[in-house]
C-alpha cells in the first residue's frame, strides 16, 4: 500500500510563462520557469522545469483593438509569474512511496513531473496547481499504460493504471498556488507533463 508522509520542505514561489492554446472546451498548454523550494535547513533552492500537456477551459479573449487581435486572443493565452508576485505552499510537501530516503532530498525533485492545474484569470488571475515528482522513466510508464484514445491531459491522468503509476513512483507531491498577469479572459484545468532539474541554492 503507497504511503505518504509529511516532509519539512516547502514551495516558496516560482516564476516564468504559461502558454495556451484553446478551442473550447479543448486546451493545449505548455510552461517553462523556476521552482523556489525551502529546504529544512531553510536553504532556498531552485529547480527548473519545462512541461506541455491539455485539458478543458475557454477562452474569452479581450474587449476593444483590433479585430485580428481578438480573434487571436479569442485561443491564445500567455500568463507570466514573478518571484515577486502573491504565491505559496498548501500545507507542506509530502514525501512519497517513490522516495528511497526518510527525508526528501534534492534528487527526490530531480526527473520527471506531473502536475494538475487549474487556472482563472481576466488580465490578473491566479492558479493552483497539484505537483507530483517521480524518477525519469516514469512519463513513458504512463503512456505505456494510457488508452490510446486519450488525447487530453485530464482523460490521461484519470486512467486507473495512469494513477497508480504516478503514485507509486511518487517521491514527493505537494500543492501550490500562486497569482498571475496575462492577456485572456479565460479559464481552465489542464494536466501538465514534464522534467524537473536541479538548478542551484538562491541566498
Amino acid at each position: 500500500m503507497a504511503r505518504f508522509s509529511p516532509s519539512r520542505w516547502k514551495f516558496v514561489t516560482s516564476a516564468g510563462i504559461d502558454v495556451s492554446v484553446s478551442a473550447a472546451p479543448l486546451v493545449v498548454a505548455g510552461q517553462l520557469g523556476d521552482l523556489y523550494v525551502r529546504d529544512p535547513e531553510s536553504h532556498l533552492q531552485v529547480f527548473r522545469y519545462i512541461s506541455v500537456g491539455g485539458g478543458l477551459g475557454v477562452g474569452l479573449g479581450i474587449r476593444g483593438g483590433l479585430r485580428q487581435l481578438r480573434a487571436i486572443l479569442s485561443v491564445l493565452n500567455i500568463d507570466f509569474f514573478t518571484t515577486e508576485m502573491d504565491s505559496g505552499n498548501i500545507g507542506t510537501i509530502w514525501r512519497g512511496p517513490g522516495s528511497p530516503a526518510k527525508e526528501l532530498t534534492l534528487d527526490d525533485f530531480n526527473g520527471d513531473s506531473v502536475a494538475l492545474a487549474a487556472q482563472a484569470g481576466a488580465g490578473g488571475g491566479g492558479t493552483i496547481a497539484l505537483i507530483v515528482c517521480a524518477p525519469r522513466g516514469t512519463l513513458e510508464r504512463i503512456a505505456a499504460v494510457a488508452s490510446p484514445t486519450a488525447v487530453v491531459g485530464p482523460s490521461l491522468l484519470l486512467s486507473v493504471a495512469s494513477i497508480a503509476t504516478i503514485v507509486s513512483r511518487c517521491r514527493c507531491a505537494g500543492l501550490m498556488w500562486g497569482t498571475t498577469l496575462g492577456l485572456q479572459v479565460g479559464a481552465s484545468v489542464a494536466t501538465l507533463y514534464g522534467t524537473m532539474r536541479y538548478a542551484g541554492p538562491r541566498s
